[in-house]
This record gives C-alpha cells, sequence and structure tokens, in this order.
C-alpha cells in the first residue's frame, strides 16, 4: 500500500521573503541647522532714501566657506559683508517702486542651504 501524503497547512507552507521594494544607497545628506532672516527693510516698510543699508540675522554655525547673499527683483546673488554679528548690504541707485527682496546661506559648494520668504517694500524718492 503506497504511503500517502499529509495535507499541507499554512503553517507547513514554507514562506518566501516579499519583496516590496528596493532601497537605494545614498549619501546622507549634513543635516544643518542655518537660519537667515531678513531684519531691515521691515515687511512693505517706505523707503525714502536714495541709499539703504539691508541687515539680515543668520546663524552662527555657518563657516567660512558659507556664504550670505542677497537678491533684489529677482536679480543675481550678491554677496553680503559681516559686522557685528549681522550681515549687511548697501543699496542704492533703486528705482521708486515695489521691490522683493530675498536673502539666502550658500554652502561651500555654492548651493542654496537655506533661503527666506520674500521680503516687500516700497522706495520713494
Amino acid at each position: 500500500m503506497p504511503k500517502t501524503k499529509k495535507p499541507v497547512t499554512a503553517k507547513q507552507t514554507p514562506k518566501k521573503p516579499i519583496i516590496i521594494h528596493s532601497a537605494v544607497k545614498t549619501e546622507k545628506k549634513e543635516k544643518t541647522n542655518y537660519y537667515i532672516v531678513i531684519d531691515y527693510p521691515q515687511d512693505n516698510e517706505i523707503i525714502h532714501h536714495p541709499h539703504y543699508t539691508i541687515r539680515l540675522g543668520a546663524s552662527e554655525n555657518w563657516s567660512s566657506p558659507n556664504r550670505v547673499e542677497i537678491s533684489i527683483d529677482g536679480g543675481e546673488w550678491v554677496q553680503c559683508r559681516y559686522s557685528d554679528g549681522f550681515f549687511w548690504y548697501d543699496w542704492s541707485n533703486y528705482q521708486p517702486m515695489e521691490h522683493k527682496i530675498v536673502a539666502c546661506i550658500k554652502d561651500s559648494n555654492g548651493k542654496i542651504a537655506k533661503k527666506t520668504g520674500i521680503r516687500k517694500c516700497t522706495t520713494k524718492q
């Protein structure tokens, strides 16, 4: 008489691993705690002078290769100077109109690490 096989139950079923997705190892990004703010001009400030110095606050953990830069009305990024715990940009020769200012911190590779929102101000002469 031939042997009969026992029925296979769920507990006896061999389990195969299910691959949901394959992971690709990527280079870890350096975690930064940068902050940057436009202190002056204040939002919607009206500027009546032909020259104005924009003041920026930025985190102190930036290292020398990192730069604080500013862009006015979508123009190119321009480096700000550092003095007395703040960053400064001396602005002149501007047209009397509404302007949009954005500031950023760039890393040592020249990529933006942190950026402010748009700060609007109006110049009148």
